[in-house]
């Protein structure tokens, strides 16, 4: 592995995070799968292209785009998470296309670029230091290629995380507002600051375009499950770190008195609020 830059994601993924994702790898790809959709759904991927996945985390969007560009193609997936990267590997026994490299991204020298195009469902908002890392990617990203990834737009604005957190502020204490800008889910709510970052390192014919989509909170959308899937993950999680059983309790019943309203008939469902964004590189 290269020269580190983010070491406390690094950290963060490899012992708490990481480790969560793959105990939960099929209930997240079924809730993340549209929104992987409508970012592919942008992307000109064809036959024979060589792509690189940011992020890639246990190798769900990998391995789709491994489906796409086809045998003569070929597919990097790249993650700071060793426990999602050897998740990743178990997957690929029908996908000879698709490699996995446990990297961080921000410095890493790949050496099986340039790529056609650089792609991220939610891996690129961890960089400790954003623009240096947007810089070293597009040292790999070939001069007619293109970057396109999907991340998270404010709390404010994504019902399917902010109502669980607002019913369960009823017991415990809401999490400290950290800087508005820090790695994390949010980092790139911000769409003119992002569209900076991405001018700063070298990008141009940047776009930045919203996408609102209901998802489902739980695996098989009932009212129960999903209250299982809010305190397994997400932000909730980290509001009962000190909370005692009894509490724990008093949070469940909560979200899932505000989970009711939102019961029908395709189960629980809330609205998600997501940017996509994509660039040129070297013109």
């Amino acid at each position: 592995m290269n020269t580190v830059a983010n070491g406390d994601q690094i950290e963060y993924w490899n012992e708490v995070s990481g480790p969560k994702w793959v105990r939960l790898q099929e209930e997240l790809d079924e809730q993340l799968q549209p929104l992987e959709e409508a970012l592919l759904a942008n992307i000109n991927l064809d036959e024979g292209d060589s792509v690189l996945d940011v992020g890639c985390g246990c190798g769900a969007t990998s391995l789709t785009m491994g489906k796409i560009v086809r045998e003569h193609g070929h597919v990097t997936g790249v993650d700071v998470s060793l426990a999602m990267l050897q998740h990743a590997k178990t997957r690929t026994y029908n996908h000879s296309n698709v490699q996995f490299i446990e990297g961080d991204a921000q410095v890493y020298k790949f050496p099986n670029g340039p790529f056609d195009h650089i792609v991220s469902r939610f891996g690129v908002m961890f960089f400790e230091n954003p623009t240096e890392a947007f810089r070293n990617l597009l040292k790999y990203l070939k001069p007619e290629g293109t970057l396109s990834f999907i991340c998270w737009r404010a709390l404010e604005d994504n019902p399917w995380m902010k109502i669980p957190v607002d019913a369960a502020t009823q017991h415990v204490p809401r999490p400290p507002e950290g800087e508005p800008h820090a790695p994390g889910p949010a980092a790139f709510a911000d769409a003119e600051r992002t569209k900076k970052i991405l001018h700063d390192a070298g990008f141009h014919s940047i776009t930045i375009s919203p996408l609102d989509m209901e998802l489902p909170i739980g695996p098989d959308g009932t009212v129960d499950a999903s209250v299982d899937f809010t305190v397994k993950m997400g932000p909730v999680p980290r509001m009962l770190n000190d909370a005692d059983e009894a509490t724990v309790e008093l949070v469940r019943e909560a979200i899932k008195d505000a989970l009711k309203y939102y019961d029908g008939e395709q189960g629980v469902r809330l609205r998600s609020a997501t940017w996509i964004v994509q660039a040129k590189g070297i013109e």
